[in-house]
């Protein structure tokens, strides 16, 4: 059974608060979990998060797994259905021990990359340890044996970079190192690098190749090539980076053959737009054409979204996971 709310208003009840329904026609209120960087929509389906009864978060579905009971009031006729497919679904659910996935904390100091939380020291997912301060709520992943803060709850933080986000998978400059980075605005707020050899072993070039995605995958794929002793030898890899926890791992060339075989004739992003990056033409009132644009069709009018030039940086450009563009240019 899909468990999830729809976003009915935004700014409710205050600035950057949204009012939801779950599936369950329960009307609930929280903020966007990564901030109001990655803004929802009205009538965008959601992941919901309820801890202790209460509701505080909401995120992209495909992030994290939606938690939320069956209310009192409706459990007798819920249960009673025929056939009982959804009851039965909800009882295999809840036998997951889902009570246990997520709790709520209060943000007491910063200690590196990670959080201190009602005095624990956890490490962050997802979202970067320098943009929450002290008293901020945060919503906690239980469901691994190492606990991590995912986001916000009832909170909306204010020491978040301004700006659309975007995702630059590239050869690290001078090394055979390639890494991704997401940026929002002008400023990187994580990465992760993928790298084999040390300064001492001559290494001076590396070459990237990264597939198109939609944003249902979780995933960007990539073909590296690492080359070493001034060219003269070279290590072809083929990896997965996750879109959301920023993890790199190794997959078989077969593997990623398949996936390219299959792949989409163009990036979308969550609202159902294509990306382009590094088009030639530069938008209206611009000098420059290192932009990355959306449009509704191949043949569509390209709206620029995010500029990548002033960052000076020559990789591939991709869309954040979730995030709706369409939205942020109206």
């Amino acid at each position: 059974m899909k468990i999830f709310a729809t976003i009915t208003e935004k700014d409710s009840p205050s600035a950057g608060f949204y009012r939801a329904r779950t599936c369950f026609g329960q009307n609930v209120s929280g903020v966007s979990l990564k901030g109001p960087n990655f803004p929802l929509i009205e009538k965008q389906q959601v992941a919901v998060f309820e801890v202790g009864g209460q509701f505080g978060s909401f995120s992209a579905l495909g992030e994290y797994p939606s938690l939320l009971s069956v209310p009192g009031e409706i459990k007798p006729g819920f249960c009673k259905q025929a056939p009982a497919k959804a009851s039965l679904a909800y009882l295999a659910y809840l036998v997951k021990n889902t009570k246990k996935w997520y709790a709520v904390g209060t943000v007491t100091g910063i200690s590196g990359d990670n959080l201190i939380v009602d005095g624990k020291v956890i490490p962050t997912k997802g979202v970067s340890a320098a943009y929450f301060s002290s008293g901020d709520q945060v919503l906690i992943d239980k469901r691994n044996r190492n606990a991590v803060v995912i986001g916000w709850w009832n909170t909306v933080p204010s020491g978040l970079p301004a700006g659309v986000p975007a995702i630059c998978i590239s050869r690290i400059p001078y090394s055979s190192s390639v890494d991704m980075v997401m940026y929002i605005g002008n400023e990187a707020i994580k990465s992760i690098k993928l790298s084999k050899y040390p300064d001492t072993e001559y290494v001076d070039a590396a070459w990237v190749e990264t597939l198109r995605t939609s944003d249902a995958d979780e995933y960007f794929y990539s073909h590296v090539r690492m080359f070493r002793l001034f060219g003269l030898a070279y290590e072809d890899h083929y990896v997965r980076w996750h879109k959301v926890n920023f993890t790199v791992e190794h997959i078989d060339i077969l593997d990623y053959n398949a996936l390219a075989a299959i792949q989409p004739a163009y990036t979308t992003t969550a609202d159902n737009k294509i990306w382009w990056w590094s088009y030639p033409t530069p938008p209206a009132g611009t000098d420059s054409a290192d932009w990355c644009y959306i449009s509704d069709t191949p043949d569509g009018v390209k709206i620029p979204v995010f500029n990548s030039g002033v960052l000076l940086d020559p990789g591939a450009w991709f869309p954040a996971k979730g995030y709706h563009y369409g939205d942020a240019t109206s």
